[in-house]
């Protein structure tokens, strides 16, 4: 009966970090990425902020959204992603910029052949985008303490495996 509860508590382990690694992989913290991706093979990574902050990578590391990003069609430029929201084909950025202005930014796949550009990037005001309600959002800003707690339980849940593994392996050999 021992053994069947001690491999019951490392599955309910495995399980709890396994889930909420795939929440964290939205906000950059996840590094499995089991069955979680955003569209357009976008990656989004967690930088401290003397690193720059959260950024949205393409599928060739190149920074789409980020802290210090500039677009040629606009003279903003980015300070931080407040939330990001995305569907299966587009993805949305609700970015403040260095004058504390919030704009959104609108990234799909071009659909102009003579471009050979892999994304649209479209800016738009906060008032110029509609059915919102579309897409699943992710909040950035203001979430940061969910974030850290999240870490922190896949954290121990990883530690105690680990240490329930090692006894029961330890005990074995005794």
């Amino acid at each position: 009966m021992k053994n069947v509860t001690k491999i019951l508590v490392m599955l309910i382990l495995v399980l709890v970090h396994i889930g909420l690694d795939q929440r964290l992989y939205f906000y950059g913290e996840g590094y499995l990425n089991l069955g979680s991706s955003l569209p357009l093979n976008i990656k989004p990574e967690h930088r401290n902020d003397f690193e720059g902050g959260f950024i949205l990578w393409d599928q060739h590391y190149m920074s789409l959204v980020g802290k210090g990003v500039k677009y040629s069609n606009s003279r903003k430029k980015i300070d931080e992603i407040v939330k990001y929201g995305f569907s299966d084909e587009k993805l949305i950025v609700l970015v403040r910029d260095i004058g504390d202005d919030c704009y959104y930014v609108e990234i799909s796949k071009n659909k102009n052949p003579y471009t050979r550009q892999e994304f649209s990037i479209i800016i738009n005001r906060e008032e110029a985008v509609s059915n919102l309600d579309d897409y699943q959002w992710i909040e950035i800003r203001g979430n940061e303490k969910n974030v850290v707690r999240m870490v922190r339980i896949r954290s121990y849940s990883m530690i105690v495996l680990i240490l329930l593994v090692l006894w029961v392996s330890i005990k074995k050999i005794l």
